[in-house]
């Protein structure tokens, strides 16, 4: 996710500053250096402030301890910011802890959607960048060196713009041509397989036709194994299925066809050409699987040698196909090679599709996903025609700054690297170590309630207890980010001897896939530090094959995580993330896994049908859910896992949190703000979550993402609390208390 733009930060920060003096106006009662610093500012005191009391019964009358620091005092400022306090909580509680900040905040050009991510990932690219832009040091780690060299290549762009079509043009030629291009292309010396050989060699994903990947075997994940799933589509399936009847397909079309004009094609040739290129797309996505059919990982795994893959599947020739993927002559493949197919019958389907597909057409379709998935890398004038295509889809009317742009791609591409220079130059380790004890937290909440648990069996009971307790965390990022010499064999094998950046970017790719099978033959090893997620990166995760919880640097800061600010905040933000990853671990996939993350029915049967139940009651509700912007259904089916996570998630923070308190103490609250700490940690939930975003990417969201839009996931999860409801003292049946609740954890 993004941040805004300086531009926006500027109003953003006005505004606080705004109300910052009006909380100071507050504290000149409580404090006479506050008088003072009132006297400094001559700002008029927002109308929009504490709207006095018009729901007492969300507020505490008793005068506790108010913390004064500049960190409280920095965190009441924001939420009061992002509040609309003229709204019952009760009713709706998105619109009182967000309604502020959606009315406040402005949407910058280039973004399509403004939230606390997009704002902490706006600050820590700023950071990164500043590292990234100083000169070259002799001294400094080769790492460090490759890293600024991409980036000064990515900012160069008057040498891509100039370069762009010969090394474009250049590709395409030694992958065998794209058609549209070539008035004497002949099709006799095409050979899809043999384009996807040279796209391994080149650093290319070779995924348009079939998506083949090592990866960890889900029976016995000490070892890695080949998998083979669905073709990778450039444009979501839900559009493609419906064929040019989809506008959306007309805009990707219109795309590429502007994509080969730009690159020499005619006209003519272009728009008849790739209207055949998409209709194959198109039938190649009706054989794919829906991702609603895609949550149970059992019929997705089905394991069989070469010999079998190639009697009931010839439409590749595995041996020889594995061979050129995996390119290392100390990796020997037979036909006793196992293979994890993820859909079988995509492949039966693929076979007859192909064999009614024009070689011409199949070859400027899989050049076209190549200059598809190139743009962001070439011209000015590419990158331009693709922010037109974009648009349709974000609503974004403006291309990201060029620094912004390069800083991310170089975090992408080089993410080990711009880690450890993330962390040594900006990381605070009471980040780190503040984490690691709420995690204790909420694990150990969990591991309550699964004791306590009234719907499961005692032999399940055992069992989901012992992978909560066998479920790792990697917290911020790994000691070997400290580590100059560990850093920089990361990247011995890669060639950096070119000057041009597409180039240099497909030699990182290659390295990358080098990399992945060359462990084939190794042992899984889950501590790994090379595999962990980047630690730039604002966000958090849960893998079901490792059974392990990652909280990288990036989201622990800003309004997620500040050891120096009360904890019922940060229970509501980051521990509200950590209960919502370790409860992934037991959602309708995650639960699929067992404690070493291999994939197992360790359920009893009665208690895998309480789950069902329960997990179709958080179906059925947001599935009654309506976008109030697009009028669009939530689809429950999708989103369940995602919220099912929320609900258990959040209510283990609340709980952890309440645990704190009895080892710590009470906490005082914020000044200039009458609600309890418990109010301030669902205040402190919402507010991770308030969200501004443009109506054209909200309708892609709820169509495609696996999460509810904010507002919604906000008002499910806090209308299935009882907590919440007592907290806020809300009346039985009132919006956010409704009489029927949905619990799964």
């Amino acid at each position: 996710m993004k941040y805004c733009d300086l531009k926006n930060t500027y109003l953003f920060q006005y505004d606080l500053l705004q109300i910052y003096i009006m909380v100071a106006f507050w504290l000149r009662r409580h404090n006479r250096w506050v008088r003072a610093l009132c006297l400094l500012f001559l700002v008029p005191q927002s109308a929009y402030g504490h709207e006095g009391n018009r729901h007492e019964r969300c507020l505490t009358t008793n005068k506790e301890a108010v913390c004064l620091t500049p960190a409280c005092i920095h965190s009441a400022s924001t939420i009061i910011y992002n509040m609309n306090a003229s709204v019952d909580p009760c009713e709706d509680f998105y619109n009182f802890a967000c309604g502020g900040f959606v009315a406040r905040m402005t949407i910058p050009d280039d973004y399509a959607t403004v939230s606390p991510f997009t704002i902490t990932q706006e600050k820590l690219l700023t950071q990164l960048r500043a590292v990234l832009e100083e000169p070259v040091s002799p001294t400094e780690p080769n790492a460090y060196k490759i890293l600024k060299k991409y980036y000064a290549l990515c900012m160069d762009t008057a040498t891509i713009d100039k370069n762009v079509l010969s090394v474009m043009t250049g590709m395409l030629s030694s992958f065998g041509g794209w058609p549209v291009l070539e008035n004497d292309w002949m099709a006799e010396n095409f050979d899809w397989k043999e384009t996807m050989y040279r796209f391994r060699k080149a650093g290319m994903p070779a995924f348009s036709i079939v998506y083949i990947f090592p990866g960890t075997n889900t029976y016995n994940t000490s070892q890695n194994i080949i998998n083979c799933d669905q073709a990778k589509l450039s444009l979501d399936r839900r559009h493609l299925v419906n064929g040019f009847d989809d506008k959306f397909v007309q805009y990707y079309y219109q795309y590429l066809v502007d994509l080969a004009v730009m690159l020499g094609a005619n006209k003519t040739t272009a728009v008849k050409e790739m209207e055949e290129s998409v209709k194959f797309e198109v039938e190649l996505a009706k054989i794919t699987l829906a991702t609603e059919d895609r949550r149970n990982a059992t019929a997705l795994t089905n394991i069989m040698t070469l010999a079998e893959a190639q009697d009931r599947f010839p439409v590749i020739p595995w041996v020889e196909y594995l061979e050129n993927m995996i390119d290392d002559p100390s990796i020997n493949i037979t036909l006793a090679e196992e293979v994890d197919i993820g859909v079988p019958n995509f492949l039966t389907d693929l076979d007859g599709l192909l064999k009614l597909t024009s070689k011409r057409t199949l070859a400027n379709y899989i050049m076209s996903q190549f200059v598809y998935t190139m743009v962001p890398f070439t011209s000015t004038q590419m990158r331009s025609r693709r922010l037109k295509y974009i648009q349709h889809f974000k609503g974004t009317s403006q291309m990201n700054p060029r620094w912004r742009e390069c800083t991310e791609q170089a975090s992408k591409e080089l993410p080990i690297a711009s880690g450890s220079l993330y962390v040594q130059k900006y990381f605070s380790d009471e980040a780190k170590r503040g984490a690691e004890t709420m995690v204790n937290y909420l694990k150990d909440e969990f591991l309550h309630m699964l004791q306590t648990s009234k719907w499961m069996d005692d032999a399940t009971r055992k069992k989901a207890v012992k992978k909560a307790l066998k479920m790792s965390s990697q917290i911020g990022y790994p000691e070997e980010y400290l580590d100059d010499a560990k850093i920089d064999g990361v990247y011995e094998n890669l060639n950096v001897d070119t000057n041009d950046y597409l180039t240099l970017t497909l030699n990182i790719e290659r390295v990358i896939s080098d990399k992945s099978y060359k462990e084939l033959r190794m042992l899984m090893n889950k501590t790994d530090w090379t595999q962990q997620s980047s630690v730039t990166v604002v966000n958090a995760y849960y893998n079901p094959t490792e059974n392990g919880i990652e909280l990288p640097a990036g989201i622990l800061q800003g309004v997620f995580f500040d050891h120096q600010r009360p904890n019922y905040l940060n229970f509501g933000s980051i521990g509200f993330a950590i209960g919502h990853e370790i409860t992934h671990g037991f959602d309708d996939m995650g639960r699929q896994y067992d404690e070493n993350g291999a994939l197992s029915d360790w359920w009893e049967e009665h208690t895998a049908n309480q789950f069902l139940k329960h997990a179709q009651c958080i179906i059925d509700q947001f599935n009654n859910y309506t976008s109030p912007i697009t009028n669009q259904q939530i689809n429950g089916i999708n989103t369940q896992g995602e919220n099912i996570a929320d609900n258990g998630g959040i209510r283990k923070a609340y709980l952890a949190y309440q645990n704190w308190v009895k080892d710590k103490g009470v906490e005082p609250k914020l000044p200039g703000l009458q609600y309890t700490p418990e109010q301030l940690f669902w205040i402190s939930m919402a507010n991770t979550w308030c969200v501004k975003e443009r109506e054209e990417y909200l309708i892609q969201e709820i169509l495609t993402d696996s999460h509810p839009p904010s507002d919604i996931r906000v008002l499910g999860l806090v209308s299935n609390s009882e907590y919440f409801s007592k907290d806020f003292h809300c009346k039985s049946n009132s919006k956010m208390n409704p009489a029927h609740k949905c619990q799964v954890w």
